[in-house]
């Protein structure tokens, strides 16, 4: 749990959405909220989909991944 939410079960459907849509990319704004858990699911899409693109827009500044 971060701040009340299970991130164990937004994670795996978040990875489910990504998967069963077969989506390209995915862009996080704002993305700082998510940095507990967002890296370890973006390793898991990235194994599986070596092509996927993640943008992090948070305060004005952008970062890739």
């Amino acid at each position: 749990m971060v701040g009340g939410t299970n991130v164990t079960a937004l994670s795996f459907m978040l990875y489910r959405l990504l998967v069963t849509t077969s989506a390209r990319s995915l862009l996080d704004v704002p993305c700082g909220a998510h940095a507990a858990w967002m890296p370890a699911l973006l390793a898991r899409v990235a194994y599986e989909r070596p092509a996927f693109a993640y943008t992090c827009v948070d305060g004005g500044a952008a970062a890739a991944g």
